[in-house]
Parts: structure tokens; sequence; C-alpha cells
């Protein structure tokens, strides 16, 4: 199975479980788009397109979607939730 092949069954797969969410989740993941995947980022960009959330992926240019982008140099991305802080400490105490 080719890259390509993997990447589009992630998208899917993204795309499903993101249909549920509602248009504030939607939207909370394309302003934080660091903490997410490439393919969670195509199936919350396709749902907010369908729902009219954003009219196009040019959207995301917008300062709106670009303010968490942080070009430095980071061990660790910034942490997002409570639930994301947790798995973080609870790796780093694995090793």
């Amino acid at each position: 199975m080719s890259d390509s092949d993997q990447e589009n069954i992630g998208t899917i797969h993204f795309y499903e479980r993101y249909s549920n969410y509602t248009d504030t989740q939607i939207l909370e993941i394309l302003r934080n788009q660091k903490g997410y995947q490439e393919g969670a980022l195509n199936a919350a960009v396709k749902i907010a397109v369908e729902r009219q959330l954003i009219h196009s992926e040019q959207d995301l240019l917008s300062p709106e979607f670009q303010k968490s982008k942080n070009t430095n140099l980071t061990l660790f991305h910034q942490m997002t939730s409570s639930y994301n802080h947790q798995r973080l400490i609870g790796s780093t105490f694995r090793f």
C-alpha cells in the first residue's frame, strides 16, 4: 500500500469521525492546525467547506486560522487541551 493510499484511508477515517463534531469543534481543529495530522486537517477542511463554515481551503490563510502557527523549534508542540497534556506527561514518564 502506497503512502497516498494510507493517507486517503486516514482522511476517510477522520471524515467519518469528525462528521459528528459540532461546527465549533471543526473550527477549533482548523484554528489549531499544528496539533493535528494531515489527514485530520484534510477531513476537517472538507467538512467545513460542506457546512459552509469556510468557502475554500484558501480561507485558512486568513489571520484567524494562522494565529496558532509557530515557527520556533521546540521539543514538544504547544498543548491545546488537558487531554493532550496528560498524554504527554504519561509518555514522558514511560521513558
